[in-house]
């Protein structure tokens, strides 16, 4: 049986040396993190619906909602132009 291979993730490029820049996350985590931002947005949108107090938490809802969507589809974007050579990795290059 083949293992899978640990995918590393690069931590955010003003990195202090405090941490040592790779965290090693299992592929299937990795490749479905973006997936589970948007659902996670749908999902707030969708409870805006059923929230009682909606006039207190509707800013928070929709922030989470709209923060989430919108880093699920940047993640995605940035995956894609990476993988097809379009974008380099320009945090190592110091």
């Amino acid at each position: 049986m083949r293992q899978r291979q640990a995918t590393p993730v690069r931590l955010a490029s003003h990195d202090f040396r405090a941490t040592p820049g790779k965290v090693w996350l299992p592929t299937l985590l990795y490749e479905s993190l973006p997936y589970l931002y948007l659902l996670t947005g749908v999902v707030a949108l969708f409870a805006i619906l059923y929230v009682s107090d909606w006039y207190r938490s509707l800013p928070l809802w929709l922030m989470l909602a709209g923060l989430s969507i919108h880093g699920g589809l940047r993640i995605l974007w940035l995956r894609y132009h990476y993988r097809r050579g379009e974008i380099t990795e320009t945090a190592d290059n110091d």
